[in-house]
């Protein structure tokens, strides 16, 4: 059961972030006004998924070397 709980864990956000940019690509294509907005939503969420991690670790990088000082 433990093994199903961990595939269940690092599944989860690839799948959830294949969700949205699907959902984003389709509303792109087939609805207007809010439908835009919600597909520039969805297609941001992997961009954003990608760069926490990223700028995490420059302003942990960028505080280290503050204290060094």
């Amino acid at each position: 059961m433990k093994r199903i709980r961990s595939r269940l864990k690092i599944w989860a956000l690839p799948l959830l972030l294949a969700a949205l940019s699907g959902y984003g690509l389709i509303a792109a294509l087939l609805y207007d006004g809010w439908g835009d907005a919600l597909s520039w939503f969805a297609l941001s969420a992997p961009i954003a998924a990608t760069l926490t991690p990223v700028a995490n670790a420059l302003i942990s990088k960028f505080r280290k070397t503050q204290v060094q000082k």
